[in-house]
């Protein structure tokens, strides 16, 4: 029997908590991958940054870091981070041979609201995997109700999703609970979004556990 060799995948995300809103029920599924994940935009808030640090070692992340650039969510992309900055100190920290990377898409809703720390995440990084050739997968959602609100995901433009039973999406919520200072009434976006998790890419042939729309 052939050996199926372990995935390796980069989560790069503009907030301590956006890794587990947007995928974590699929980082949760894949354990078996080895994931790195990095929060690019954090003030150097201590309390933001050790919930992200609880919730990486709830989803038994190999390698994973906030660092400390600007949060905002007015202004134009890149007005008050320097995007030569924050490619430059990513760069540092990545390894070369990842599999697949994940980030924030970059149309101009990109998951429950226009955010300049998302856009800024998701320019960067879908310039560091074309650089690197390595294939992006960028998260796909959008507000139904309106800015700020609970979300689905924005099934025209989505390529690839991913379903999460009742167990998965129980252990979602768990990890959503690492951050009661940031959402402390999240339990309403659950539902009917980040479940399913959905992603657009121009992937062709990723396999199950995604699901091609």
């Amino acid at each position: 029997m052939a050996t199926i060799l372990k995935k390796k995948a980069l989560v790069v995300v503009a907030h301590c908590d956006d890794a587990i809103l947007w995928m974590g029920g699929i980082i949760h599924h894949l354990r078996d991958w080895e994931w790195h994940i990095f929060s690019m935009c954090n003030n150097h808030n201590e309390q933001k940054i050790q919930s992200f640090n609880k919730s990486c070692e709830m989803l038994l992340t190999t390698k994973f870091q906030a660092l400390s650039f600007l949060d905002y969510s007015d202004g134009l992309d890149f007005s008050q981070n320097k995007k030569e900055n924050m490619k430059s100190e990513l760069c540092q920290k990545i390894d070369d041979n990842y599999d697949y990377i994940f980030t924030h898409g970059t149309q101009e809703w990109n998951e429950y609201s226009r955010h300049p720390n998302h856009q800024e995440t998701g320019i960067i990084v879908s310039e560091i995997a074309t650089e690197r050739k390595i294939p992006l997968l960028q998260f796909c959602y959008y507000p139904i109700y309106g800015s700020g609100t609970a979300t689905v995901a924005y099934k025209e433009r989505a390529h690839y999703y991913f379903q999460l039973n009742y167990e998965e999406l129980k252990f979602k919520l768990s990890l959503i609970n690492c951050f009661p200072q940031e959402m402390p009434n999240l339990i309403s976006l659950a539902y009917p979004c980040p479940n399913p998790e959905c992603f657009e890419s121009t992937i062709t042939d990723l396999i199950p556990p995604f699901i091609k729309r």
